[in-house]
């Protein structure tokens, strides 16, 4: 019997803390799910919506693929990320053939920062915007060496993504762009 049910994420991480490694029994009625392991039963409501067709929002004409190290990447960021606005947090990705620039530009107090590293990119010339701390957020939760970034253009979400999947995972993560300053 294959159901679609939706359970807060509390329960998961409730779950997760508590269960070390051993086996977990789950049971799910109607309205109800319950965990048992060991000699601890933890019982949580589902919720009782639809899921979001969350595959609706996901862009799959990003033909222009940029591939980099994801911890040098991280690292760039943070540094820049501390001439940015502390309203936006905006970067600008300048990505040209083989190099991405990232910068930040603080107008209110006159700072900037910015960092070339290379990447693997092939298409034309491509400056797009994003809040430092959703990039950085989303690569901290990926464990590859290298991630894929993929573009239309700039006012479009990019992908980002392992530039190798583990077997029977397929992660991607849907990052927005803001609008870069003149």
């Amino acid at each position: 019997l294959k159901r679609d049910v939706i359970v807060p994420a509390r329960a998961f991480t409730l779950v997760s803390r508590s269960l070390e490694g051993g086996m977990c029994t789950i049971t799910i009625s109607n309205t109800h799910i319950k965990f048992t392991f060991d000699s601890t039963q933890l019982i949580s409501r589902l919720i009782d919506e639809k899921y979001p067709n969350y595959e609706s929002v996901i862009p799959h004409e990003n033909n222009k693929e940029m591939t980099i190290d994801r911890e040098t990447t991280v690292l760039s960021l943070r540094r820049v990320a501390l001439y940015a606005s502390a309203t936006t947090h905006q970067v600008r990705f300048e990505i040209k053939k083989s190099l991405l620039t990232i910068s930040a530009q603080d107008v209110d107090f006159g700072g900037e920062a910015k960092e070339t590293m290379p990447c693997e990119y092939s298409h034309d010339t491509l400056e797009i915007g994003f809040n430092s701390t959703y990039v950085v957020d989303i690569l901290n939760h990926l464990d590859s060496q290298k991630v894929v970034f993929r573009f239309s253009s700039p006012p479009h979400a990019g992908i980002v993504a392992p530039a190798e999947q583990k077997n029977g995972e397929n992660i991607i993560m849907l990052v927005m762009p803001v609008r870069l300053n003149a």
